[in-house]
């Protein structure tokens, strides 16, 4: 079994993409196997094109979000973004899925409420099919 190592970027400021490359190229040269990202509306890069900066400078390194919200984009073309990132990684994508549940993104996004984790889980299962 290979050794698992990742590292988290957290999400205060907005990084540039020269020092974001920087970053995962040597997160890389350190043996880190993974890179994840936070999703949520503030002051931060937007994980997808983020992540795809990290896979166009790395070779190794697996890119995912902590946990991707689902309820700030329809699941169906998260599902894409995701698939797009994992052939463009040539390494793998990785991130789990889920509604906004810490209420920092909800307010900044207009949603009224939160989908229920049953309705979350629907739309991830219709988009994947």
């Amino acid at each position: 079994m290979r050794p698992f190592r990742f590292l988290g970027i957290a999400a205060d400021g907005i990084a540039d993409g020269r020092r974001l490359a920087d970053t995962a190229r040597r997160a890389e040269s350190l043996g880190y196997s993974g890179l994840v990202l936070p999703d949520h509306l503030v002051e931060q890069l937007a994980p997808i094109p983020a992540l795809a900066t990290v896979a166009a400078v790395t070779d190794r390194v697996r890119i995912g979000t902590f946990v991707a919200n689902v309820d700030l984009r329809h699941p169906a073309v998260v599902a894409q973004d995701f698939a797009s990132l994992d052939v463009l990684s040539g390494a793998g994508w990785r991130s789990g899925w889920a509604p906004a549940g810490t209420g920092r993104s909800t307010p900044r996004s207009g949603s009224r409420s939160t989908p229920s984790r049953s309705e979350s889980a629907g739309w991830v299962r219709r988009s994947l099919c």
